[in-house]
């Protein structure tokens, strides 16, 4: 895996001291040239198509938070994240302490 030229790293740093980097990285996969036909996507499509399959099967097995599966599949919001999840029938662990967190969350980043 090789960073894109030209990124600036974002660090995440929770308030258990652990840091975080955040860089956009490249990474580079030999597939049979049969796959596009098989799985019915277009080229141009299969960054997308790849990014969400890996994002809902990762988030699946446990691997990925719902935020950082949404941030993986390069969906807008956890809303749509979890709506991909549905359509895969995929179950969300998102309880409603979760949705009061994001709730206030929200209301802290909007000042009300």
């Amino acid at each position: 895996m090789r960073r894109s030229a030209g990124t600036i790293p974002r660090i995440y740093i929770p308030a258990d001291g652990t840091t975080y980097w955040d860089v956009p990285m490249d990474a580079t996969i030999t597939l049979p040239e049969s796959l596009l036909s098989a799985i019915k996507v277009r080229e141009p499509d299969l960054d997308r198509f790849i990014r969400r399959v890996l994002a809902v099967e990762l988030y699946r097995e446990g691997r990925l938070s719902l935020g950082k599966a949404a941030e993986v599949a390069g969906v807008r919001s956890k809303w749509e994240m979890i709506l991909l999840l549905d359509e895969k029938g995929v179950p969300v662990d998102y309880s409603g302490e979760d949705a009061e967190g994001d709730l206030e969350t929200l209301r802290e980043y909007l000042g009300r």
